[in-house]
Order: structure tokens, then sequence, then C-alpha cells
């Protein structure tokens, strides 16, 4: 079934900021660990790390990114364990130093 439902679309939208959102977190928590104390730039705020986020996104964005529905689930858990594994790397390389 090709067709996607309004209820599948609100979810799906609901997913992609949430996404944004722990992206932004993410990005937001390294630039705080490594960023601020090594270049003495300011910590950010979770707002300017959402908007940076979608400089990146928007600068970085495929034109190809047709994903089939049959493959949703799949691409969001992918990015939630991508976002977990840097995290974790992040952590574990700000105990180190």
């Amino acid at each position: 079934m090709t067709d996607t439902s309004e209820k599948t679309k609100i979810i799906l939208l609901i997913c992609g900021l949430c996404i944004w959102a722990a992206k932004s977190f993410v990005f937001l928590t390294l630039w705080g660990w490594f960023i601020v104390p090594v270049f003495g730039l300011p910590q950010l705020v979770l707002g300017e790390a959402f908007g940076i986020i979608i400089v990146i996104e928007f600068l970085s964005h495929s034109t190809n990114t047709y994903i089939p529905p049959e493959d949703y689930l799949e691409e969001i858990t992918h990015s939630v364990a991508v976002l977990i594994l840097y995290l974790g790397a992040g952590f574990l390389l700000h105990l180190c130093i």
C-alpha cells in the first residue's frame, strides 16, 4: 500500500520534529563539551542549536530521500541509534580529556 494515511503523516511529522530536537540536544551537548573550552566560544541555547541543525540539514540534504512507508520505522530507529552513539562517544571522550 503506497497511500499514507493522514494519521501516519502526523505521526511521522511529530517523529521528525522529535528527532530534530534530539539532534539539537546532542549538538548542544557536544558543543559545550568540546567547542566552548577549546575555542572559547559561547555556550549555545537549545533554540540556537536547533537553528544550526536546520541549516546543516538544509545544506547537506540529498535530493533523493524518498523512503518507502515500510522503511519508516527502520529509518527512525537508525536516526535515534546514531544520536545515542554520537552522544555516548562524545561522553566517553569528554571523560578522558
